[in-house]
C-alpha cells in the first residue's frame, strides 16, 4: 500500500526542509502473540528496530520449573513482561526477570524499550527448583548441619524446617549468599521470630528458614548452631546469685 508524509510548522515559521525514508527491513520479532516464536533455553538476541517497538516470543513451561530472563545487552530504558497463556502478565522487569510456574502451558516473553532502538540479549535459564517456597514439603535438617542451596530465579524463596527445644538458643550463620540476602525464622505457628538469624526457643517445635534475596539470584550456604542458654534472660526464673566481696 501506499502511505503519505505530512510536513508543516507551528506558527507562521517558513524556510527549507529535508528528510530521508529509510527501508530497515522486516521487523525480526513480531509485535503480538500471533505468530512469535518458540524459544527454549539459552541465549536469545533481536533488535528493536523502530521507537516502540515490541519484540514477541513465546515459551512452554512445566508446573514446578522456575524460568529466569537476564538481560546481557539491551538499549537504554529496556524493559521485559511475562504473561501467561491468557495474556495476564506474571512478572516485569528490567535486567532480570523470574517466575515459578504453576501450571504448564504456554507463555510470552515481550521485550521493549520507552526511549530508544538497538540490539539486545537475554539469557534464558530454567530448572527445578531445589527447596519449596513454603513449608509445605519443605525438608528437615539436623542440628549443627552445614545447608547450601540456590535462589534460581528473581523472586525466589528457599525454605527449610528445624526441630527446636525450649530453652536452648539457635543461630544461623551465613557463610555465602548473592547481594540482599536475608534469613527469616519462623515458629510452627507461622510467625516470624527474627530475621537476624538468631533467636532463644520459648517452645519445642519446629521452626522454618527461609532465605530470599529480592531480584538476585545465586548460590547459598548457611550453617546451624545451638546450645543452651548459660543463664536466663529473666531474674524471675532461676538466676543464679552473684556473691560480692567486700
Amino acid at each position: 500500500e501506499s502511505w503519505t508524509v505530512d510536513f508543516g510548522a507551528t506558527s507562521t515559521q517558513t524556510g527549507a526542509y529535508s528528510f530521508q525514508v529509510s527501508d530497515l527491513g522486516p521487523d525480526d520479532f513480531p509485535n503480538t502473540v500471533a505468530g512469535a516464536p518458540l524459544i527454549s533455553a539459552g541465549a536469545q538476541s533481536g533488535n528493536l528496530q523502530y521507537s516502540g517497538d515490541v519484540e514477541v516470543m513465546t515459551c512452554s513451561v512445566t508446573a514446578g520449573q522456575w524460568y529466569q530472563f537476564n538481560v546481557t545487552t539491551a538499549p537504554a530504558n529496556f524493559a521485559m513482561t511475562i504473561a501467561d497463556g491468557s495474556g495476564v502478565t506474571v512478572k516485569t522487569g528490567t535486567t532480570g526477570v523470574g517466575f515459578l510456574a504453576a501450571s504448564s502451558g504456554t507463555f510470552s516473553l515481550s521485550v521493549t524499550s520507552s526511549s530508544a532502538t538497538g540490539a539486545w540479549t537475554v539469557a534464558f535459564s530454567t530448572g527445578s527448583d531445589d527447596f519449596p517456597n513454603t513449608v509445605s514439603g519443605a525438608p528437615t535438617f539436623g542440628a549443627g548441619a552445614t545447608v547450601t542451596g540456590a535462589l534460581d530465579y528473581a523472586g525466589d524463596v528457599d525454605v527449610l524446617t528445624f526441630a527446636v527445644t525450649a530453652g536452648r538458643w539457635y543461630t544461623f550463620t551465613t557463610n555465602s549468599a548473592p547481594a540482599g540476602f536475608v534469613v527469616t525464622l519462623k515458629n510452627s505457628s507461622g510467625v516470624s521470630i527474627n530475621t537476624n538469624g538468631s533467636f532463644l526457643a520459648t517452645a519445642t517445635e519446629t521452626c522454618s528458614v527461609q532465605v530470599g534475596s529480592g531480584t538476585a539470584t545465586g548460590a547459598w550456604s548457611l550453617t546451624e548452631l545451638d546450645g543452651t542458654d548459660d543463664a536466663p534472660n529473666v531474674a524471675s526464673s532461676g538466676a543464679p546469685v552473684l556473691t560480692v566481696s567486700q
